[in-house]
C-alpha cells in the first residue's frame, strides 16, 4: 500500500467510525470536503473498487 493510498484508507476507516456505518452514502456526508456529496460518493466507490488489503497486512 502506498503512503497516499494509506491517508486515504485510514480517513475513510475514521469517517467510517464517526458515522458507525459503512454506507458509502453517509460516509459521504461526513466526509470534511469542498466537493458536493455526489462527488465525495463517487470517490470513496472508486476507492473501495481499487483497494486490495494484503494479508500481512
Amino acid at each position: 500500500m502506498e503512503q497516499g493510498e494509506s491517508h486515504v484508507f485510514c480517513e475513510n476507516v475514521a469517517c467510517a467510525d464517526s458515522t458507525r456505518t459503512v454506507n458509502l452514502n453517509k460516509m459521504a456526508y461526513a466526509i470534511p470536503s469542498g466537493a458536493e456529496q455526489a462527488s465525495r460518493y463517487r470517490r470513496l466507490q472508486r476507492f473501495f473498487a481499487e483497494f486490495i488489503i494484503d494479508e500481512e497486512w
